[in-house]
């Protein structure tokens, strides 16, 4: 398979198309993308949290390795209520248990680009040229930085669920390997 779910028993298809997340555990739940890739690259995810808290994060990581119980690399994300964003990098962190380090490159901030509430779809963009990372959502830029910390080259699905019943649907996912 293409996609290696942390959680495996969480991570299906919606029957309709979308490849989905449906759960409460009360922790992130991963699932990484099997095959690496290198060098510049755009990243595009349509997301649709259809059930659950809207106060959680929904996004993606980028990272050096598939193993997200020893993470690597950054995480972008959104709540849908109140409509805010970060980036956080992290060094050898566990998304299972929550532990490890994390260093916020860009703290909770509100954008009115973010799609408020359940049943809403957002799309995700980073675009990696060289060490630079540019996040947008809804194709509105919200925050650029450059970090060479890690090799950023295997892309994760990450959803949080705060211990609610939640389905979380993702419509696509679009990898070009040069913007």
């Amino acid at each position: 398979s293409c996609w290696l779910p942390y959680h495996a028993s969480s991570w299906g298809d919606t029957g309709h198309g979308e490849y989905c997340y449906s759960g409460a555990a009360s922790r992130w739940s991963t699932s990484t993308y099997n095959f690496p890739f290198s060098g510049n690259y755009t990243v595009i995810i349509r997301i649709n949290r259809k059930s659950g808290s809207n106060s959680v994060p929904n996004g993606f990581f980028l990272g050096s390795g598939t193993d997200m119980t020893h993470a690597s690399g950054y995480t972008f994300y959104y709540l849908s209520s109140p409509g805010q964003y970060a980036i956080v990098r992290t060094d050898n962190y566990n998304f299972v248990t929550g532990s490890g380090v994390a260093f916020t490159i860009k703290g909770l901030t509100p954008s009115a680009a973010i799609k408020a509430g359940l049943g809403q779809y957002n799309v995700l963009k980073v675009v990696k040229t060289g060490s630079q990372y540019a996040f947008y959502i809804n194709n509105t830029p919200l925050h650029t930085f450059s970090d060479a910390t890690h090799a950023a080259n295997f892309v994760a699905l990450a959803m949080y669920s705060g211990g609610f019943s939640t389905l979380v649907e993702y419509e696509f996912v679009y990898l070009n390997p040069a913007p």
